[in-house]
C-alpha cells in the first residue's frame, strides 16, 4: 500500500464522516429495512481468496456497509435505550485514539509506559475530573477505572465487595483471598457466604452477580411496602427489613451487598432514603454499592444536587460516559474507596507474583534539571497504580482519550446545559412514570397508550403493535419495555444535539405519536 493510496482512503472516510455529521439533523434514526436487506446481500458468503485492498475495501464500507447500519443512532430523534450522542471533540478525539498503534493501551498499560507516555496520567485526570464534575471531591474514592460500560462497572463492583467481605468473614482463615483460593462453601446449610440486597436493579447485577459467583438467586429484591409520593416508583429499600436482614447476616457472619440505583432504566426514578441505608451498611459492615449509570448526572439539576452527597456515600460506584456525558462507545467508570480494593481483585497473584513479562523496571534517573512543579508531577505519576491492576481487561482502547476530550470540550457549564426536567401530558398516551408534580424525574418518558384509543393497555398485542406505529414513520425512534407487568414504551433524551434550535425535534415526535393514532 502506497502512502497515496492510504491518504486517498483516509480523504474518502473523512469526507464521508463530515457529510453524515452535518446530515444528523435529517437523518432517520434508523435505516429503512431496504437498505438492511442491501448491506446484507452486500456480505460476503466467505473469504475473499485475494484481499480487496484498502481502496475498494473502504468504498465497500461506505457504499454497501454503512447504509444498513444505524446512521441516525447519534442524531438527535434516536429515544432508544438510554443512549447519548457524540460531541464533536470527544468524536475526534476517538478517531485519534484509535487512529495509530501509538495511541492504544497494547503497551502503555504497563509501569515502564509511563516514562514513554503520558496516558495512565491523562486516564486517572478524566476519572478526577468527573468527580470534580459531580463536586465528588476527588479523595473520596481512591480507586478508579475507565470501563466499557455499567456491565463491567456493575461486575468490578461486586467483585471487590464479595472479595472486601469475605476478608471479614468470621467462618474463614484470616484474611482468607477468594482471587487466590476460590469461593469458599456456604456458611451453613443454605446459607450462602454472600448476599445482594436490591429493588429493581438492572440486569447488569444479576449477570454480575453470576460472574463473580455469588449466583443469581442470592439477589434478592426488599421493595418497600409503601412506597409514598416521595417514592411513586416504587425504587425503596423498605428500611426496617433491611436492618433486620443485615444484623441477622452479621449474627451468621454472612456478607451483604447492598445495591441501590440512581436512575432506574424504566423511570429515571431514585431509590430514597440513600444516607439511612448508608448508615445502616455502616453499622452492620455491609457494602453499599451506588449503580448511578444513567442518573448520576443529574446532580447537575439544581433539583438534584443531593445526589453528589449521596454517591460520596458509596463503597462503589458506577457512573456512564457513553449516556448523558455523549462520550463514543463504549466508556464508563468504575470508582471504589481504596485502590486496593481493585489491586486485591485484579491485579497480579500475590503468591505467583507478576508475570515476568509485566515486571517493572525502573528507569535511570534523567540527569536533566527541571522545575520543581515538573518533578511533582513526575512523582505524582510514578505513584499512579497500573492500569493493568486494576480492571477486568489486559488489553484495551484509549477509551480515556474521547472521555477526557468530552470534559474539556464541554466543562461543567456545557454539561449541566443539556439538562432539564420535562413534564408532558396527552390526548392519547399516559405518562406512567409522572409524578405528583406531573413531571418526571430525568429524561426519560415512560408511557402507554389511554384506554380509549386503539392500543389499550389491556391488550398484550397493544405495546408492539404501537412501537411499530411509532418508529415505521421513521421520523423517532423509541423502545418498548413493561412496567409492573404491562407494556409500555420509552422516550430516552440523552443526545446533546435534541432540542437546538431548528432542529424541529419536538415537532417530529408530536407528528410520530399522532401519525400512530391516525394510522
Amino acid at each position: 500500500m502506497s502512502h497515496n493510496e492510504f491518504t486517498a482512503a483516509l480523504g474518502e472516510v473523512t469526507s464521508h464522516l463530515a457529510d453524515r455529521y452535518n446530515s444528523l439533523g435529517s437523518c432517520a434514526p434508523v435505516p429503512p429495512r431496504s437498505d438492511i436487506d442491501s448491506a446484507l446481500a452486500a456480505l460476503p458468503s466467505t473469504l475473499p481468496a485475494d484481499g480487496l485492498g484498502v481502496t475498494d475495501t473502504i468504498q465497500h464500507l461506505i457504499d454497501d456497509i454503512t447504509p444498513g447500519l444505524l446512521q441516525g443512532h447519534a442524531g438527535s430523534r434516536f429515544f432508544g435505550l438510554v443512549t447519548g450522542g457524540v460531541t464533536p471533540a470527544s468524536q475526534l478525539a476517538d478517531i485519534l485514539g484509535s487512529s495509530s498503534h501509538p495511541y492504544t493501551y497494547s503497551r502503555i498499560w504497563l509501569n515502564p509506559g509511563k516514562d514513554a507516555s503520558v496516558a495512565v496520567a491523562l486516564e486517572q485526570r478524566a476519572l478526577d475530573m468527573v468527580l470534580d464534575l459531580l463536586d465528588i471531591p476527588r479523595e473520596t474514592f481512591g480507586g478508579g477505572s475507565v470501563t466499557t460500560g455499567a456491565t463491567a462497572s456493575n461486575i468490578m463492583g461486586l467483585a471487590c465487595a464479595r472479595d472486601a467481605l469475605l476478608l471479614k468473614s468470621p467462618h474463614l482463615p484470616p484474611n482468607y483471598n477468594i482471587t487466590e483460593n476460590g469461593f469458599p462453601p456456604p456458611v451453613s446449610a443454605g446459607a450462602p457466604a454472600i448476599n445482594v440486597i436490591t429493588v429493581k436493579a438492572h440486569g447488569s447485577i444479576l449477570k454480575a452477580a453470576a460472574v463473580t459467583g455469588i449466583g443469581r438467586a442470592n439477589v434478592h429484591d426488599l421493595p418497600s411496602a409503601q412506597p409514598g409520593p416521595e417514592d411513586p416508583w416504587g425504587l425503596g429499600l423498605d428500611i426496617e427489613k433491611l436492618e433486620e436482614q443485615l444484623r441477622r447476616a452479621e449474627e451468621m457472619g454472612q456478607g451483604v451487598i447492598v445495591v441501590v440505583t440512581l436512575g432506574e432504566v424504566n423511570t429515571g426514578g431514585f431509590t430514597p432514603h440513600i444516607r439511612t441505608i448508608s448508615d445502616l451498611c455502616k453499622r452492620h459492615h455491609a457494602w453499599l454499592h451506588i449503580d448511578a449509570a444513567f442518573g448520576g448526572f443529574a446532580a447537575l439539576l439544581p433539583r438534584y444536587t443531593y445526589l453528589s452527597g449521596e454517591m460520596a456515600l458509596a463503597d462503589s460506584l458506577t457512573l456512564d460516559a457513553h449516556k448523558w456525558l455523549n462520550v463514543p462507545y463504549d466508556a464508563a467508570m468504575f470508582y471504589t474507596r481504596h485502590s486496593s480494593d481493585l489491586q486485591r481483585t485484579f491485579g497480579p497473584s500475590p503468591r505467583l507474583g507478576t508475570p515476568a513479562y509485566l515486571q517493572v523496571h525502573t528507569a535511570p534517573a534523567s540527569p536533566t534539571e527541571v522545575s520543581p512543579n515538573v518533578l511533582a508531577l513526575r512523582e505524582w505519576h510514578a505513584s499512579l497504580p497500573s492500569p493493568l491492576n486494576c480492571g477486568i481487561e489486559n488489553s484495551r482502547r484509549f477509551r480515556a482519550l474521547p472521555l477526557y476530550a468530552g470534559l474539556m470540550e464541554q466543562g461543567k457549564a456545557g454539561y449541566a446545559g443539556w439538562m432539564s426536567n420535562p413534564s408532558h401530558g396527552g390526548q392519547w398516551y399516559t405518562v406512567v412514570n409522572a409524578d405528583p408534580t406531573d413531571s418526571v424525574p430525568l429524561n426519560i418518558i415512560l408511557f402507554r397508550a389511554k384506554v380509549n384509543t386503539p392500543f389499550p393497555p389491556s391488550d398484550a398485542t397493544a405495546t408492539p403493535r404501537l412501537l411499530h406505529a411509532i418508529n415505521s414513520q421513521r421520523l423517532i425512534y423509541v423502545t418498548a419495555t413493561s412496567w409492573e407487568g404491562v407494556g409500555a414504551l420509552r422516550i430516552a433524551v440523552s443526545n446533546w444535539r435534541t432540542g437546538l434550535e431548528g432542529a424541529r425535534d419536538f415537532e417530529a415526535v408530536v407528528e410520530a405519536l399522532s401519525g400512530a393514532m391516525r394510522a
